[in-house]
């Protein structure tokens, strides 16, 4: 066992994707290992005050648990077991029962007297960023005619969201629009376009900007404050934060 690097994303990835739809199999959407899925566990495998760790066997990384603190409720003196996983090849040979011993060690150490586990729900839950927010649902909840508009990327933050539909399919005329879950329903709540293919802009406390490039579309969403002026021009270092939501044709190149 060892304690997880950012490079180590790949696997933790990797791990989470198959224990999840072997677990939930039939009971809960299937989850898709990409590069979006990547970079959100990169992010939390640095986020401040989380602790990981790895556990290999002979053939290679096959589990993974963190520590941090609580989120739900927020409580400075309270922990949380984040996640612990075990690819499904490996399950029932005690690996998980020694991620588990590593974790809690590691409570104690930050100084935690009690944690909390936040066990799995159903299907309709937020994943901290990934859900149901698909291209389907982004042609019904903006109000796009189907037979022309075409997703291009979609991206999630928590309960607000954002995509880039190609209105017409033919790259003419490049939407950005806003979404919030409300009571278990994705709702649009702006909408901004025009000719081009990078785009930047603001609603409900989130940024999202996109772009296109030779790996196809991207789109990234970051919290921030209301602009106080134009953000019609791009930015140096456009499209560096945030979550990453990539295209089918990027994942393929």
């Amino acid at each position: 066992m060892r304690r997880v690097t950012p490079a180590d994303a790949v696997h933790v990835a990797s791990i989470y994707v198959a224990s999840w739809n072997e677990a939930f199999a039939g009971v809960a959407p299937p989850r898709v290992l990409n590069r979006s899925q990547v970079l959100r566990w990169r992010q939390d495998l640095t986020a401040r005050g989380n602790r990981w760790w790895l556990v290999e066997d002979e053939v290679g990384v096959v589990g993974f648990a963190g520590v941090g603190p609580s989120r739900d409720p927020i409580d400075p003196g309270l922990g949380e077991l984040d996640t612990i996983a075990v690819l499904p090849r490996a399950w029932r040979r005690g690996l998980g029962r020694a991620l588990m011993d590593a974790a809690v060690e590691g409570l104690v150490e930050a100084g935690y007297h009690q944690a909390v586990l936040s066990p799995s729900r159903r299907p309709d839950w937020d994943d901290r960023g990934m859900s149901d927010l698909d291209a389907r649902t982004v042609i019904e909840a903006g109000g796009w005619d189907g037979r022309y508009a075409v997703v291009r990327a979609v991206g999630t933050l928590g309960d607000r969201g954002a995509a880039v539909i190609d209105a017409n399919g033919d790259g003419a005329d490049i939407n950005l629009e806003h979404f919030r879950r409300v009571d278990g329903e994705w709702v649009a709540t702006s909408s901004t376009g025009g000719a081009g293919d990078w785009g930047r802009g603001w609603s409900d406390g989130v940024w999202a900007e996109h772009d296109r490039s030779d790996d196809g579309w991207w789109l990234t969403l970051e919290e921030g404050p209301e602009p106080d002026d134009d953000v019609s021009e791009r930015p140096a270092g456009a499209g560096s934060f945030g979550w990453v939501a990539w295209t089918p044709e990027a994942l393929s190149s």
